[in-house]
């Protein structure tokens, strides 16, 4: 073996040169051979030359690369040209809507993503389902499997998960297979499905790291925070390298305020990944601990990974403010409006170019003030959070968000009445859109559920006459709408939702759809109905209004078994007792 160091011939298997102790390195790479056949007087030389030629080969490789590349390329804007012009051609005849089209694409795009990742997931999980298996099912889970892949592959995702749910009845002790729908369900955001195999995973494999941390994640959304913490401990002991039980640990115990641990775990799962999650709570953290310095740090490169954060620059803004450097807080705050133009805090201390900052700052002090009547909510004390709120309005009467926010719990605690009079005070003392958006919006809801829908429609119909951003128009549009239905004007309400599915955004879309979906089955045309609560459900499939709406229309069209599994679907997602877990201990 030859010396790159020194040139020396060394025998075969030498490891260190015997000329001048270099450590010896194997050539294994075949384009240059075993160094054998280099002249030992000349080996520099003519290695470099063998160099000089296999790279004159990989840059006429990069060349050919390069141009299928460019190849590809113009073919791809070839086919957007063709498919464009198709849709010009179609939508001059009618035959097409252009932008129905391009909302159809992208939700389907979206969709096939969404599909495309869990069947990766499925594909990497896949043997280690099978390989757990017992013995003598595993020729039947086997099929199954690669039954599932198919469907998989031919884009019929929700077909797959069907089979693989009746696959777990059969082969209830494969925890792989339960762990694999626990994490489908999650992220299909349908918790109780996905705790109950998530569960029943643990059971069977209490030491497994993702079964764990997928529990601890579910059970916190749900709001069991106490167990959801015993699950990503273990989740730490059995995996330290990975950062999401640190991360998701920390926020659980900055939302309790004990911003030490919180900071602990966060800073642990930083060293671990840096994302802008992490840096923006750590943020947070040190802004309640009042280090501003130390929060604009944080905050700045959560801002730097992800230009945007809307609430990173929400809160340096409020650390501008604090530190009386205004300029700096409106550059923070007109970032926020660019990227939410509905942002209430803001909103509603703007006058025009100009902002009231002591009403923002007291509005921030508020927030902190009402923890406590939030905690009572989410205990589901509706009764006492009021009290709580009323309590605190009683020393500021005028502030537009306590009004607001007060105003929403009377009206769902059944005091619309109350309600509706707390929202109207706040018409009476603003001009700006965005507060009276929200106003107008939860009187409109009280008017609703005490069935004063020509009342909701009048309310509605003045405040489409004052919105100017399209977002408000098409909101009152689809509100409008289902007013309309229930008036039984199915034809005029049909215009609104017209109105609302031209000017929406893709989170207001499937509302708008849903709106003319429903307008259409009151015109008995079944058919239109369907199409348009499909299309509503591809955007937000766990819509319970929609599902309900589209249930209805199947039973219409005489489609038991489809309109079934609507209303199956729709008692689970009403189900919010997770009975599943209240006896589960560990």
């Amino acid at each position: 073996m030859i010396c790159h160091k020194c040139g020396f011939l060394n025998p075969g298997n030498t490891k260190i040169c015997l000329s001048c102790g270099a450590k010896l390195f194997a050539n294994t790479n075949p384009k240059f051979g075993d160094l054998s056949e280099f002249d030992s007087e000349n080996v520099v030389t003519q290695l470099i030359s063998r160099f000089e030629e296999n790279f004159s080969e990989i840059f006429e490789t990069i060349d050919i690369l390069n141009a299928r590349t460019e190849k590809l390329e113009n073919e791809i804007i070839a086919l957007k040209s063709g498919l464009f012009t198709l849709v010009d051609l179609l939508s001059e005849k009618n035959l097409i809507k252009r932008e129905k089209f391009s909302h159809v694409w992208e939700d389907n795009l979206l969709q096939n993503m969404a599909i495309e990742k869990e069947k990766d997931k499925f594909l990497f999980l896949k043997d280690e389902i099978l390989l757990v298996e017992n013995q003598r099912k595993k020729e039947q889970l086997a099929q199954t499997l690669n039954e599932v892949e198919t469907l998989y592959f031919s884009g019929k995702g929700e077909e797959a998960v069907e089979q693989l749910e009746k696959a777990s009845k059969k082969h209830k002790n494969n925890y792989k297979l339960h762990l694999f729908l626990g994490e489908v369900y999650y992220k299909k955001r349908d918790y109780a499905k996905a705790i109950e195999h998530l569960i029943k995973s643990f059971t069977l494999n209490p030491d497994d790291y993702e079964t764990n941390l997928f529990l601890g994640i579910a059970l916190n959304e749900i709001g069991k925070k106490q167990k959801a913490e015993e699950f990503l401990l273990k989740a730490i002991d059995l995996n330290q390298k990975e950062f999401m039980p640190y991360y998701v640990l920390g926020v659980i115990y900055f939302h309790e305020e004990k911003y030490r641990i919180a900071e602990f775990f966060l800073l642990q799962a930083l060293e671990l990944r840096k994302t802008p999650e992490i840096l923006f709570f750590l943020g947070l953290i040190y802004k309640n601990l009042n280090k501003k310095r130390k929060a604009e740090k944080f905050l700045k490169e959560a801002i730097e990974l992800d230009p945007y954060f809307e609430n990173a620059f929400y809160h340096l803004g409020m650390i501008y403010l604090d530190l009386n450097w205004h300029k700096k807080a409106k550059v923070m705050f007109e970032r926020v409006l660019s990227l939410n133009p509905l942002r209430f805090e803001l909103n509603a201390f703007k006058k025009g170019k100009k902002y009231d900052f002591s009403g923002i700052q007291l509005n921030e002090e508020i927030n902190k003030i009402t923890k406590e009547c939030e905690k009572q909510y989410e205990k589901g004390n509706t009764e006492e959070a009021i009290k709580c709120y009323e309590k605190i309005l009683r020393e500021i009467p005028d502030n537009p968000q306590l009004l607001l926010t007060t105003a929403e719990l009377l009206i769902e605690n059944g005091d619309a009445q109350k309600g509706i009079e707390l929202a109207e005070k706040v018409l009476k003392n603003t001009k700006n859109e965005n507060t009276l958006f929200h106003a107008y919006s939860i009187m409109h809801r009280g008017f609703t559920l005490q069935d004063r829908h020509e009342e909701a429609l009048s309310l509605m119909e003045n405040f489409l006459k004052k919105a100017k951003s399209k977002y408000a128009k098409a909101f009152a549009n689809i509100l409008i709408a289902f007013d309309l239905i229930k008036l039984e004007k199915p034809e005029k309400a049909t215009e609104h939702a017209k109105s609302a599915l031209k000017l929406s955004t893709r989170d207001l879309r499937p509302f708008a759809l849903d709106a003319l979906g429903w307008a259409n089955y009151r015109l008995k045309r079944y058919e239109k109905a369907e199409e348009l609560l499909k299309e509503s459900l591809l955007i937000d499939p766990n819509n319970s209004l929609t599902i309900y709406h589209l249930g209805i229309v199947n039973i219409a069209l005489g489609k038991q078994k489809e309109a079934l599994k609507l209303f199956e679907k729709l008692i689970n997602l009403e189900d919010e007792d997770y009975s599943v877990i209240s006896d589960f201990t560990y």
